[in-house]
Formats: C-alpha cells, sequence, structure tokens
C-alpha cells in the first residue's frame, strides 16, 4: 500500500504551508461533506483532500506527488484531522468530541 506515501507528502505541506489556512482550508471540507468519524467518511475526506491539493499547480510544482496505486484514504483522513486539529461532525452535524 501507498499510504505511508500519501501521508509524508501531506505533512511535508503541513510543515513547510501556512497551518492556519492549511486547517481553514480543510475544516470547511469537513462542513462542506458532513465529515463524521466513520471510516467511510474519512476516508472520503482523505481522497477529497488529496484531490484537492493536487489540482493546485504551485503545490504540485512544489511538493511532487509520489505515484501511488492503493491508499488507504481512511487512514489518511484520521492523519490530517488529528495533524491540522480538525474537528469532525456527529451523525445530526453537531461538533463531534472524543
Amino acid at each position: 500500500m501507498d499510504t505511508q506515501k500519501v501521508i509524508d507528502w501531506f505533512g511535508r505541506i503541513i510543515r513547510c504551508e501556512n497551518l492556519a489556512d492549511l486547517k481553514l482550508r480543510q475544516q470547511e471540507t469537513i462542513y462542506q461533506y458532513l465529515t463524521t468519524n466513520s471510516d467511510d467518511d474519512l476516508s472520503e475526506f482523505g481522497e477529497i483532500t488529496w484531490e484537492d491539493w493536487l489540482s493546485f499547480g504551485n503545490v504540485r510544482f512544489r511538493y511532487p506527488p509520489p505515484r501511488i496505486t492503493e491508499v488507504n484514504w481512511a487512514e489518511v483522513g484520521k492523519f490530517l484531522v488529528d495533524k491540522l486539529g480538525l474537528e469532525l461532525l456527529c451523525e445530526d452535524g453537531s461538533l463531534w468530541e472524543e
């Protein structure tokens, strides 16, 4: 699996870019897609974030993405939530608290 390659790629970007801007963008994605702590939602969030960040030419130029074939997107989503300090939602749309 190429999951760790994707996590390492996100990690490099998070270390080098404005954390507050990244957090705000991804928190808005969570609200838009009503992302909960379920593996299905985290998988969707991880994959959406990958596609979103790849859509920016300057990101792709400065941080060339790894070649991937099989990725556990739920694991990537969990990494992003933890690393960026994001808040997930409950099934009813309220904020989820651990």
